[in-house]
């Protein structure tokens, strides 16, 4: 059957250290690499982080990335491409040599770090469970109408006065 999300999430290794490399940061300029699990706040998360660690003298600029790929994900899988051959397209596949060079540099000197600090891969991508993706529940178009409807219900609120709120 078609991919499911739990087999393509993180489809490169090393996502931040790719990006970086394909941009030619300075291996040593680049004092951190680091992923989330999927959230629709982690972006936002993650750039109050980087404004914090400047504030506190710890870093000079931050590159934070986010991405929505969920309309490329439905194409894929609707074209019946399989995981394994976008690993095979995307990711080091389409870095030029010497970016191929900075990124094992990078992976190195730098690593990849998990955030939050205190999960693994696996934990971080628990925010939806496997129950919920398996439903399609994982998508916020998916998820905030029941999450409106829950508080609808909860403040005794018919569905025109809830639109009106």
């Amino acid at each position: 059957g078609p991919p499911g999300l739990g087999d393509d999430r993180f489809l490169y290794p090393n996502t931040p250290g790719v990006v970086a490399a394909a941009l030619g940061c300075p291996g040593g300029a680049v004092q951190e690499l680091v992923c989330t699990g999927d959230s629709g706040h982690m972006p936002q998360v993650l750039v109050s982080r980087a404004f914090e660690k400047i504030a506190r003298g710890e870093l000079q600029s931050a590159l934070v990335l986010g991405a929505e790929a969920l309309h490329s994900f439905n194409a894929m899988r609707a074209a019946g491409v399989t995981a394994k051959e976008v690993r095979e397209r995307w990711g080091e596949a389409e870095l030029t040599p010497d970016a191929v060079t900075r990124l094992r540099q990078l992976q190195r000197s730098v690593g990849l770090s998990i955030y939050p600090p205190d999960k693994t891969v696996e934990e971080a991508n628990l925010f939806y469970t496997e129950l919920c993706r398996k439903h399609g529940l994982g998508a916020p178009h998916a998820t905030y109408p029941i999450l409106e409807n829950a508080l609808r219900v909860k403040l005794g609120r018919t569905l025109p006065e809830q639109q009106a709120a």
